[in-house]
């Protein structure tokens, strides 16, 4: 899948929006894994920025699958 547009930043005055959509690996807790995405986002930005940060939306929009190698 191409997530090359998975990131979208609006910034309004003293304030960020953030809107990621991302893919989870099969075996992990898409609950778990969006929060914690969430927060290590929410964190960079505004460490990184100063401004504060209104919201970060995490879409999931599918689950990655391991591929195995073909067996001879």
């Amino acid at each position: 899948k191409n997530l090359s547009k998975g990131i979208r930043i609006v910034v309004e005055e003293d304030s960020v929006q953030v809107d990621l959509s991302i893919l989870i690996k099969y075996g992990y807790t898409i609950i778990d894994v969006a929060k914690q995405v969430q927060d290590a986002v929410y964190n960079a930005v505004e460490n990184t920025s100063g401004l504060s940060v209104s919201c970060v939306n995490v879409h999931v929009v599918g689950v990655a699958f391991d591929r195995e190698g073909k067996k001879a």
